[in-house]
């Protein structure tokens, strides 16, 4: 599995790079498309996957498929634990609603690339519109039932370590108590 976790922006945003067999999908390419761009090694992006459209995580999204061809995708895209595969990947869209109405978590090979939904040792805000605190309590009750050696892969560096694990963070993130 090819797969690189990429720091942009001045918001601490987490992009990242995840395929096989040469092709990888580009999961929320909010800032700097030049440094995402020159980080694919020879992958060719075939889809640009956003967790939710907040321009921290959406921003660079159609610059990049404008330079690659790859069409952009949301939750607004997939049905509920839809999959598709990328090279011989098979990634899974879980709907995470709570920090927005279309927020999603895609899975793949025990993988969880949580955008906003789920951070280390927190979670976001449910203040913005399309935020919701109920729905975000059940959303992270959904993800407590994720078997405990599943990684968490934030959308921001705002833990004490850059991923995670389900296990590390039902024991310490107050926001899955």
């Amino acid at each position: 599995m090819f797969l690189k976790q990429i720091l942009v922006g001045d918001m601490d945003n987490f992009c990242y790079l995840v395929g096989s067999s040469k092709e990888c999908v580009v999961i929320d390419p909010g800032f700097d498309a030049s440094k995402i761009l020159n980080s694919l090694e020879g992958q060719k992006v075939v889809k640009i996957l956003l967790t939710h459209s907040h321009y921290d995580h959406d921003g660079e999204a159609s610059t990049i498929s404008s330079k690659t061809g790859a069409k952009i995708f949301s939750g607004k895209d997939f049905k509920d634990k839809e999959e598709f595969k990328v090279g011989d990947l098979v990634f899974k869209v879980h709907h995470t609603p709570g920090h927005s109405s279309e927020s999603v978590v895609y899975e793949v090979e025990k993988k969880l690339f949580t955008g906003d939904t789920l951070f280390v040792e927190g979670c976001g805000r449910t203040d913005f519109p399309g935020g919701d605190p109920v729905v975000m309590k059940k959303t992270l009750d959904k993800l407590k039932e994720f078997p405990d050696d599943y990684e968490v892969y934030p959308g921001h560096d705002y833990g004490s370590k850059k991923v995670s694990t389900i296990g590390y963070e039902k024991k310490n993130n107050s926001c899955l108590a």
